[in-house]
């Protein structure tokens, strides 16, 4: 049956994304790509949809499964070695990162959320690519705004799912 995290891995690399560590609910770390916010959000469809097989082929094994939530943010963020004299770890910061962070924790089980910005740049690169026919169909949600910890002002939310 193997690890979810090995299909995850997949989907990142797959989409020539890095996997920085495995944070409980956050793996990845940026690199500049101009088309990353449409990876991004291809990605989190993709896992979405290879997880719930994998939770079905648990299920039928008579295994526990647990649902999987999925929050994507694009913008700047400060990615590297963070250090000090005695530890040092590779490791992206920031607020675009904090976000991300809140929007998986917001995410409810099958759900991958978004922002407004990152849906924008995915709209884009969906009409000025020539490869978007290979694109896996996205369908949009509004959600209204959210509030989230640590961020000053509520944030308007989009779920992202594939459509038929």
């Amino acid at each position: 049956m193997g690890s979810f995290l090995t299909e995850a891995v997949e989907c990142v690399t797959g989409l020539q994304g890095t996997v920085d560590k495995f944070l409980g609910d956050a793996i990845g770390a940026p690199l500049a790509q101009e088309d990353h916010g449409l990876r991004g959000l291809v990605c989190g469809v993709e896992m979405q949809r290879r997880h719930a097989g994998w939770m079905e082929r648990r299920r039928a094994a008579g295994q526990p499964a647990c649902g999987l939530g999925i929050g994507i943010a694009t913008g700047p963020a400060i990615v590297g070695n963070i250090d000090t004299a005695k530890r040092m770890e590779y490791t992206a910061l920031g607020h675009t990162v904090n976000l991300a962070a809140r929007l998986c924790g917001a995410a409810a089980a099958g759900e991958t959320l978004t922002v407004p910005e990152t849906h924008a740049a995915a709209q884009r690169c969906l009409r000025t690519s020539a490869a978007a026919a290979a694109v896996p169909r996205l369908g949009f949600e509004p959600r209204g705004k959210m509030s989230f910890k640590n961020v000053a002002e509520p944030v308007e939310v989009v779920a992202v799912r594939a459509r038929e």
